[in-house]
């Protein structure tokens, strides 16, 4: 995977059998062809997260033994990428495709601390 990154080479999804990232997306057609953007640290896992190559969707699978994969020497041009890839990671919350596109403003408060309660 480090080589395909630092390479600008494409990585070819063949399929996983257990991946607890993409949750939302398990019905998609295996294999995804995929221009690798960057290495993901979430939640204790190492991810490798880049673009689709036919619908320029986000995606993002865990670097981990049911991950199922090619390395292909097709050469691409992560700068042609880099501006869809950070538009689309920018409205993720967390590593997963938002249930709706409506982004939420909350606001946290901390809860009153009663000393010598």
């Amino acid at each position: 995977m480090i080589w395909a990154l630092q390479n600008k080479r494409i990585i070819i999804i063949n399929g996983f059998i257990i991946d607890p990232i993409n949750i939302c997306n398990k019905n998609e057609f295996f294999p995804i062809t995929i221009y690798p953007i960057e290495l993901l640290f979430h939640r204790g896992r190492i991810a490798i997260a880049g673009i689709q190559k036919d619908t320029q969707k986000l995606f993002i699978f865990s670097v981990e033994n049911s991950l199922q994969f090619t390395l292909s020497n097709q050469l691409f041009n992560r700068k042609k990428y880099e501006q869809i890839y950070t538009q689309q990671l920018s409205v993720c919350f967390g590593v997963t495709e938002p249930i709706n596109n409506i982004v939420h403003q909350k606001k946290l408060s901390l809860p009153i601390v009663l000393e010598n309660f």
